[in-house]
């Protein structure tokens, strides 16, 4: 009796080390751990002691399996580190939240990933994972909207425009930020010519996910099967031409991914696309119409800093890979003879096209904005953490300014 009490406590204290003491002390290190799709606590056990996680795969199966880890496994990559005690490691991976998502590229493919609110100058860095994309032949693809062959982007795709008079790059605008999946033997043509499916793709989704461009090559089956936005689940079409008053859809996407391309420069931190859509298009409708917002303030220009940015670049691109660099002078003084300026009071409405890849979220808001009720507010700021906040009148603007300069605040 006495010798199975000691082998039966000499397990306990085994099992009972092994799960709160950690597999390494004192250290920092942390290891990028993925849990794929199929995973279960045995083979996430195997990898985690080879990875120097656990000091023991059979306990860790067993103690996961009394908590049900393979219930509330969810793909991802976690963030965990030796000095995390095994019951601590079962418990992250039990709360099913990774600190990434896990991209499992097929085979064949290479990723290829466009943060949102860059320009197309910027492209051709992210296009250098594909071998057979040369950086100079795709930045004039992108910048002239014409293929090497001599045909034209803008005859393949109904929705997108030729290159407008006095605009820097044809496809501004017409490339949504994301991840994708591009042959890894593409050319600079075809991988452009996919990131543009991306587009028609959100505009009008195929029948299921096999087939998600079944409708964007064809103007009338795209716009029978367009995605609605806004609360009321409007045709996007239909949205996007009353908004901006025209009959054409092309022209009607052009001046929205215009417009969305200022929302995506101030909303990509705090994700209120429609509060800054809202700003934008008020500011819009006061520019082309009397110029005074129902306040009585005179706005008759977009004023919109990015802008500025985006024209002080284009003369004068960046040493390095430094786009979209603070402002240090005033925004009214700055590059006055370029359309882009929207600062300068004599540039009313729209720039002469899109400045920035607006993500679609962007792209739906500004296509509703005004809708199901008109914002209250003519100005937006970002404050240092990038969250938007509202004003209504130039007074409270200049407050709301002045606290964004310090730092972040709450509304």
């Amino acid at each position: 009796m006495t010798l199975v009490a000691f082998v039966l406590g000499f397990a306990g204290t085994f099992v009972t080390l092994n799960v709160t003491q950690p597999a390494a002390q004192d250290t920092a290190s942390s290891v990028q751990f993925a849990v794929r799709p199929g995973d279960g606590a045995s083979s996430i056990a195997s990898r985690l002691a080879s990875a120097g996680l656990i000091n023991n795969a059979a306990i860790f199966t067993l103690m996961a399996g009394l908590q049900h880890l393979d219930a509330h496994l969810r793909p991802g990559i976690y963030q965990l580190s030796p000095d995390m005690t095994m019951g601590a490691i079962i418990q992250r991976l039990v709360g099913g939240h990774p600190d990434q998502v896990l991209i499992i590229v097929p085979p064949g493919k290479s990723l290829v990933q466009i943060p949102p609110g860059t320009r197309v100058a910027q492209f051709p860095a992210y296009l250098a994972t594909l071998p057979n994309v040369k950086s100079k032949a795709a930045l004039s693809i992108l910048t002239t909207g014409v293929l090497p062959t001599g045909k034209r982007l803008s005859d393949l795709y109904w929705y997108v425009r030729p290159r407008q008079a006095g605009t820097v790059a044809a496809l501004e605008g017409y490339i949504l930020p994301g991840t994708y999946f591009i042959d890894t033997q593409a050319d600079e043509s075809a991988a452009i010519q996919q990131l543009l499916n991306g587009l028609g793709e959100h505009l009008c989704p195929g029948p299921d996910a096999a087939h998600l461009d079944a409708y964007l090559l064809d103007h009338t089956q795209c716009k029978a099967h367009a995605a609605t936005v806004g609360p009321k689940g409007v045709n996007i079409f239909t949205e996007m031409d009353q908004r901006y008053h025209t009959s054409d859809d092309a022209t009607g996407l052009y001046k929205t991914l215009t417009l969305a391309s200022l929302v995506v420069r101030i909303s990509t931190a705090d994700g209120d696309a429609a509060g800054v859509a809202g700003v934008y298009y008020n500011r819009y409708l006061a520019a082309n119409g009397s110029g005074y917002a129902p306040n009585g303030e005179y706005v008759p220009y977009m004023d919109a800093p990015a802008t500025v940015q985006y024209a002080q670049d284009t003369d004068s691109p960046p040493a390095a890979d430094n786009w979209w660099a603070p402002l240090t002078t005033p925004p009214g003084a700055i590059e006055l003879n370029s359309a882009y300026n929207t600062a300068v009071p004599d540039n009313r409405g729209l720039m002469p096209g899109p400045i920035a890849a607006p993500t679609w979220a962007d792209v739906a808001a500004a296509a509703s904005a005004g809708e199901p009720a008109a914002s209250p507010y003519f100005y937006v700021v970002a404050d240092r953490c990038g969250q938007a906040h509202y004003a209504a009148t130039q007074a409270e603007f200049l407050v709301t300014a002045r606290q964004s300069n310090m730092g972040c605040f709450n509304n």
